[in-house]
């Protein structure tokens, strides 16, 4: 029983350590989210792809850009217009937009 106990203890303070992952992390993530669906975008429709951000890994790194920082507005805007909604979904503090971003993203 001891040991049950012990076991869960230590499983909430594993959770609690990956909650208070720092948001460079976090941020690593939402990059690396973005990249696969630019990469993505690029196998679909390489024409577009190519006219709109070049060729090479800069033009990934631009989609990846673009896709950031518009995911960014849209999320900020939500949270603006519908501030319970997105409480709601996303919770509240800093890491409330990047869940948010990465909704966006995929």
């Amino acid at each position: 029983m001891k040991k049950s106990i012990a076991a869960i203890l230590a499983t909430i303070f594993a959770i609690g350590a990956i909650a208070a992952i720092p948001s460079q992390a976090t941020a690593a993530g939402i990059d690396q989210i973005a990249k696969q669906e630019c990469k993505q975008d690029r196998r679909e429709e390489p024409r577009e792809f190519q006219r709109q951000y070049g060729t090479g890994k800069a033009a990934i790194k631009e989609c990846a850009r673009r896709d950031k920082r518009e995911a960014r507005r849209e999320c900020k805007s939500d949270r603006r217009t519908e501030p319970a909604e997105f409480q709601r979904e996303y919770g509240s503090g800093s890491g409330a937009i990047n869940r948010c971003i990465k909704d966006e993203l995929r």
